[in-house]
């Protein structure tokens, strides 16, 4: 812009080189995801999108059809209010915003807009909540301060502040339900969403696999947040069985070692070191062949959790 405090930056490309045509392609909201597939996430900037290098991946046009102001020119996809960065049938209505509230994993709408109170709503059951004396935020977006897996039990919470925005509100479901799932926040990719809520129109925040009534749990990625538990189940295990002489003498010494280095990786942060560590101790393990040093029972216990821990991690 030749002047940020009095230019527009709408309808024409700004002045530098490179970033120069994403004025105009931005939305009220931005999202980070791996959109091309690297492991690193990209900035989703409405209808354009910087590359964890800081280039720009790609801004996009598309040709103005007939009627138009300009028929048959080039012109920004431009400025679309609010996004949503997931996989997505076309063929299906995109929502404002949506809810995982549900028992059976289904996913329910939230309505209510500026003096509305706010609702959530299921397309078969009707309205399971009504939000009595709050209000949602950002006109008629009707968005609510938050949605999140807050409590921590992979369904999401509803945050709207009260009418006269005193005070915030926090509505869970109390609908009992058979399926078991870790915390979304453990997902990388709902975690970044979720922190991306603070960006103007917040909008739902999705998870990097198929979270629905018909999802297949096989398809569901185990996160490493599973590893520091596993790697303590494992050392009382083995101290259990140096108590009870399944473990004797020097091996004993040996596979606490093993454990240790484990642990550190994973306080340090470091998953495959972590692994790494994990299939030292097995193949130690596995070369033990003496009763007296290791039992049967030991042998058993021991690569059944070690197992678990690498499993976990795909190894």
């Amino acid at each position: 812009m030749t002047n940020p405090f009095n230019d527009s930056p709408h309808g024409r490309d700004g002045t530098d080189p490179e970033y120069g045509r994403l004025t105009t392609q931005g939305f009220h909201s931005l999202s980070a995801s791996d959109v091309d597939g690297d492991g690193k996430q990209e900035i989703v900037y409405g209808s354009a999108t910087i590359d964890d290098d800081g280039s720009v991946l790609y801004s996009s046009f598309d040709t103005l059809p007939a009627g138009s102001a300009a028929p048959g020119t080039e012109a920004r996809l431009g400025h679309g209010d609010a996004m949503h960065v997931t996989d997505i049938d076309p063929a299906r209505p995109g929502t404002n915003m949506s809810i995982k509230w549900a028992a059976d994993m289904t996913t329910q709408l939230i309505n209510g807009s500026r003096e509305q109170t706010p609702s959530i709503d299921d397309w078969k059951r009707g309205r399971l909540l009504t939000a009595t004396g709050t209000r949602t935020n950002n006109d008629t977006k009707g968005n609510p301060s938050l949605v999140a897996d807050v409590v921590g039990d992979w369904r999401e919470e509803m945050l709207v502040r009260t009418a006269d925005s005193s005070a915030l509100r926090m509505f869970m479901s109390t609908e009992v339900t058979s399926h078991k799932l870790y915390t979304l926040m453990q997902d990388p990719q709902y975690r970044a969403e979720v922190a991306r809520q603070n960006t103007s129109y917040n909008q739902p925040s999705y998870t990097d696999f198929y979270l629905a009534s018909d999802m297949y749990f096989a398809d569901v990625p185990l996160r490493a947040a599973w590893l520091p538990g596993s790697v303590k189940a494992l050392e009382h295990v083995l101290e259990d069985l140096v108590d009870s002489g399944d473990v004797a003498g020097p091996v004993a010494s040996q596979l606490r070692a093993g454990i240790k280095q484990a642990s550190k990786a994973v306080a340090d942060g470091d998953a495959e070191k972590a692994a790494q560590a994990i299939h030292r101790f097995v193949d130690f393990l596995g070369q033990q062949k003496g009763p007296d040093a290791v039992s049967d029972t030991a042998h058993v216990a021991l690569e059944h959790n070690a197992g678990n821990i690498l499993r976990a991690f795909g190894s």
